[in-house]
């Protein structure tokens, strides 16, 4: 896990292709079980499609 977090990277080019709605709907899912600052579970999540 510790490799995963320092090999991380910002990417700053898109590609003009559309996120299919699984791949959307698995990132939005695993994030629902992300853990919270502080244990306050304040969290919205948005996203346009």
């Amino acid at each position: 896990m510790l490799d995963f977090i320092k090999s991380r990277r910002s990417t700053r080019k898109f590609k003009n292709e559309a996120v299919p709605a699984e791949l959307v709907e698995q990132v939005v899912e695993a994030g629902r079980y992300a853990p919270s600052g502080g244990n306050s579970y304040n969290v919205t999540i948005c996203f346009i499609m």
